[in-house]
């Protein structure tokens, strides 16, 4: 009795005096293991944290699309125009030199108002200057997944941080939570569960979760939060992770990565890196978020806006990004509602495909024309996933997850993605769907319809039963008698990734496959003495060599390695010169040997038309002849990876420019991204035009000026007028 009585006044004069931090606050840090190591002993001004695997690494491992939140609530929140001091002490050496941050302001709730500072050891001082106010979080993350970094962090207990109202399940008091909301002079409010973050603004939570009902619902925040980590664990299964599985590629992400939602001010509902939004000004997005029965009742459209989270990219084409998002919709209203739970009728699938669509002369799954048949395009095209499970169960879609994960597979360009989703239904089935396929229309470009087609013609494929017919079942109906469903999976149930080696000497490959034999002259970099083929194109002269400067003044050996990045595959430079920052307009001009500069945007224009009038080349197929390292659907050592684009290297000896594929290297975490691999990817900054990049790729003939970011490296050429 001793100990309850002094929980209970400890909690009460905790709850007159809320400028002090609460005590389920001090509680959520010493139970939750997920981001922090803690002491029953620290104040609660004081976290030790330990480094966990980044957001960026998990959606990398996970082959997911977007980002979800990596940060630790403090329960703490800095007034606009206030000022913060805190601590740092190293406690373990992060192996990956990482450092702590903190951030201010809530992702997606806050957008560009949000700001985040690396902490250094010792004492870090943040001025009313460096934040527009927020709520505090504290992030100490790694892009290689280590977790071997450990830190404490002390807020200065004179600081002029507040508390704001903060609700964990399973630890915070539900009278105490209410008193905290009263009397919070703030806006933001928390919500913490197993899997989810909820930040809304307080009358939102005065009016959905304070009162004991509402529209004549009762009220229960548990209920609540548990109702949302029931949607993440069915998305998550669907996904194919599971903490018992052997594989670290198919558990679930780090418990201390959460999904995000955020009340904001824009649109309905959507999806975004770090998390969903919901427009706190629409009052069905409100109701669709903050009560427990549309979660479990009519939860349709969080559902998909959290499934655009787990998306995986290989195989959602533009078409699909809002069809195979309901991969985890389905799985989620039938954790609610059952298994047997439908979305259409029997008499829908028949009248609008049976008799309508498969009737049809000429089907296209991928055009408008399907979303003539039922509501739209992305609901037409969703009946298509549904007899997928129907025909094989949901055993099919939790291995294609998997089999994204073992085979790296980030996606490539739009028709790849649409390749390597039939390739892989196929493959896992184990049967021969070609049938199935032509009936609903789904047809490839004619690069990837070969290489669909010569894989059911040289594999091991069963035909399925009821074949001729089988594009009718529905989950009502099946139109043959023998079938029985859904079918054994047959095929593939693990894989590895899907090679296309780079060639071993890589040089070697670019000395027999490029030439230079048309330069207008050599140029020698007086700085380091390294040469360079340049050919006059219109009025300039470019090199036609990337640059491979590392800021040897010529002298001081200390400026070696000090300007650009060296390329793992080729460290010397030798074949792909250097990679250098993105966004460096003051910088970049200096790069460039002198008399020559970085070729800016208007550069690339004018060499691209010049190219187009001297060869007579079209836009079109303009790639084609400005490449050089042949590509690997033709030669296995050629330079380029598999792909729709083309080398036509009669006229590509002509025109001389030789892009090669450097790919784009992450400075971040030193790895490339999705569809950044060398062999990929021939992309070249220009330093005056901000973020944007001129690239080539595998699968085009066509140069497109990309969007980038300051982490993204490529490569330079150097351009002059002519002499």
């Amino acid at each position: 009795m001793k100990n309850i009585s002094t929980a209970a006044v400890m909690l009460w004069l905790l709850a007159l005096c809320y400028s002090c931090r609460s005590t389920d606050n001090f509680l959520g840090r010493e139970l939750n293991q997920e981001a922090s190591v803690h002491n029953s002993n620290l104040p609660p001004n004081v976290f030790e944290i330990q480094q966990i695997p980044s957001a960026n690494y998990e959606r990398t491992r996970l082959r997911q699309v977007q980002l979800k939140f990596d940060h630790i609530i403090t329960g703490f929140y800095l007034p606009n125009g206030k000022s913060l001091k805190v601590t740092v002490e190293n406690l373990a050496a992060a192996s990956d030199g990482a450092i702590p941050s903190i951030v201010i302001g809530t992702r997606v709730k806050d957008g560009s108002n949000v700001v985040e500072i690396p902490l250094q050891a010792g004492d870090n001082i943040i001025a009313p200057t460096q934040h527009k106010g927020g709520i505090i979080y504290l992030r100490y993350t790694s892009e290689k997944g280590y977790n071997t970094g450990k830190v404490r962090i002390t807020f200065d207990s004179a600081g002029e941080y507040i508390n704001h109202p903060y609700y964990e399940l399973g630890v915070t008091d539900i009278t105490n939570f209410k008193n905290q909301v009263a009397q919070s002079t703030i806006q933001d409010v928390v919500f913490k569960s197993k899997d989810v973050i909820v930040v809304i603004n307080k009358d939102k939570a005065e009016k959905y979760l304070i009162p004991d009902t509402y529209k004549g619902y009762p009220v229960s925040i548990p209920n609540w939060l548990n109702a949302f980590d029931g949607v993440l664990d069915a998305e998550i299964n669907i996904s194919g992770l599971s903490p018992n599985d052997p594989n670290p590629l198919h558990q679930p992400m780090n418990p201390g990565v959460k999904y995000l939602m955020t009340q904001v001010t824009t649109g309905y509902m959507y999806a975004t890196d770090w998390g969903t939004g919901f427009n706190g000004n629409d009052e069905a997005a409100m109701d669709r978020l903050l009560m427990e029965t549309n979660l479990i009742n009519n939860g349709w459209g969080i559902s998909h806006e959290i499934g655009h989270q787990n998306q995986q990219g290989a195989y959602k084409p533009s078409e699909y990004t809002e069809t195979t998002v309901n991969f985890y919709t389905f799985a989620s209203v039938r954790h609610f509602q059952g298994s047997n739970w439908q979305k259409w009728t029997e008499n829908i699938w028949v009248d609008k495909f049976h008799n309508d669509w498969f009737q049809r002369s000429n089907r296209n799954y991928w055009s408008a024309d399907i979303g003539t048949v039922y509501q739209n395009v992305n609901e037409s095209r969703l009946f298509f996933l549904e007899q997928l499970r129907v025909l094989f169960g949901d055993d099919l879609v939790k291995t294609l997850h998997k089999i994204t994960r073992e085979e790296k597979e980030s996606g490539g360009d739009n028709e790849a993605r649409k390749f390597y989703f039939l390739q892989k239904i196929a493959q896992i089935s184990g049967y021969d769907l070609r049938n199935l396929y032509s009936k609903w229309g789904l047809v490839l470009d004619s690069y990837y319809q070969q290489k669909l087609d010569a894989m059911f013609t040289s594999g091991n494929f069963e035909t399925p039963t009821c074949n001729d017919q089988l594009y009718l079942v529905t989950p009502f109906s099946k139109p043959c008698a023998n079938l029985s469903l859904p079918l054994p999976l047959k095929g593939i149930s693990t894989s590895t990734p899907q090679l296309d080696l780079m060639p071993a000497d890589q040089l070697a490959s670019k000395n027999k496959y490029c030439d230079y034999s048309t330069k207008t002259g050599i140029f020698t970099d007086p700085r380091d003495g390294k040469s360079y083929a340049y050919k006059k194109y219109g009025n300039k002269e470019w090199f036609i060599e990337n640059l491979n400067w590392d800021g040897y003044n010529g002298t001081n050996e200390n400026t070696r390695n000090t300007i650009g990045i060296a390329n793992p595959n080729d460290p010397t430079g030798a074949i792909y010169g250097r990679y250098y920052p993105t966004n460096k307009a003051t910088q970049g001009t200096t790069w460039c040997p002198s008399g020559w500069t970085a070729a800016s945007d208007t550069d690339w224009t004018n060499l691209l038309a010049a190219i187009q009038s001297e060869y007579q080349i079209t836009s079109s197929v303009l790639g084609s002849v400005m490449k050089c390292g042949e590509d690997r659907d033709n030669k296995s050592d050629g330079l380029w990876a598999m792909g729709r684009g083309s080398i036509d290297k009669i006229k590509a000896n002509q025109v001389g420019f030789n892009a090669l594929p450097a790919g784009v290297i992450n400075s971040s975490n030193m790895e490339y991204d999705a569809n950044d691999n060398p062999g990929t990817k021939a992309s070249f900054h220009m330093p005056e035009s901000t973020w944007y990049h001129q690239a080539l790729t595998n699968s085009s003939d066509a140069w497109t000026k990309v969007n980038r970011n300051s982490v993204h490296n490529a490569s330079i050429r150097c351009v002059r007028p002519a002499q």
